[in-house]
């Protein structure tokens, strides 16, 4: 089912604190091929974690997520691993808070599912109804490459938080398919995700495109150009570049 789990020893306790995974290979796993959807994959950390540490692995080849934290965690540090190949996410922030600091991550060829591009589980670096308001949820210096949506923040009435304190910076994707998108979608009239007050946004990202004139930038309900996307307030100091 899984590779690697972390949770709370029962139903009610405290969650872990200050767990180290690193220099690990996880790769190969849920061989069954289990629901993706909800629960099976190459890892899932939830139950309340708190200031965890991953880093340095090579995350690959797994029957549905790579690394997934789902269930109110915080304060993690995702960095230096190599992620790619796995049916679903790359990494997966779900339904948790912030304090979290992801960068310097390498994500390739992850969410290619079974061919039909979606926002929920064909993102290889998705941050989905997460509460940043305290500490933030910050992504960046990481490479995103492959036919995948390479990265988005989403909202659904499915989990009662919504995500705040997104801070998206400094990464490099290359999008690989005309059909690609990138940036943030509502789901169910959660347009909350937009506000001033959620404090979301984009910044210094450099894109690769196979199509400079393309609309790849989803916001507020919008697939934009590049200009529309800097109009709107993100990556102002954002680079859009023809990919090779």
């Amino acid at each position: 089912r899984y590779g690697l789990a972390v949770t709370q020893p029962c139903d009610g306790c405290p969650g872990p604190v200050g767990v180290i995974i690193e220099d690990s290979e996880i790769a190969f796993n849920n061989t069954r091929q289990l629901s993706t959807g909800d629960d099976a994959g190459g890892t899932k950390f939830s139950g309340g974690t708190d200031g965890m540490i991953v880093r340095g692995n090579e995350v690959h080849d797994n029957y549905g997520s790579g690394l997934w934290w789902d269930g109110f965690n915080r304060n993690a540090q995702v960095y230096g691993n190599v992620i790619r190949d796995n049916r679903n996410w790359g990494i997966f922030w779900e339904l948790s808070y912030g304090g979290a600091k992801i960068h310097d991550n390498t994500l390739t060829g992850n969410g290619i599912g079974d061919g039909t591009a979606n926002w929920y589980s064909n993102v290889q670096l998705l941050v989905s109804c997460s509460d940043g308001s305290v500490g933030r949820i910050e992504i960046y210096d990481n490479t995103i490459d492959g036919a995948a949506y390479p990265l988005g923040l989403i909202n659904h009435s499915h989990h009662p938080l919504r995500t705040t304190g997104a801070y998206v910076h400094h990464n490099r994707m290359t999008l690989r398919s005309p059909g690609d998108e990138v940036g943030a979608v509502a789901f169910d009239g959660l347009t909350e995700l937009f506000s001033k007050a959620a404090n979301n946004r984009f910044d210094s990202n450099t894109y690769r495109v196979t199509d400079p004139g393309g609309a790849y930038w989803a916001w507020d309900g919008q697939m934009l150009t590049w200009s529309q996307w800097q109009a709107a307030g993100n990556d102002v100091h954002g680079t859009r570049r023809q990919a090779g």
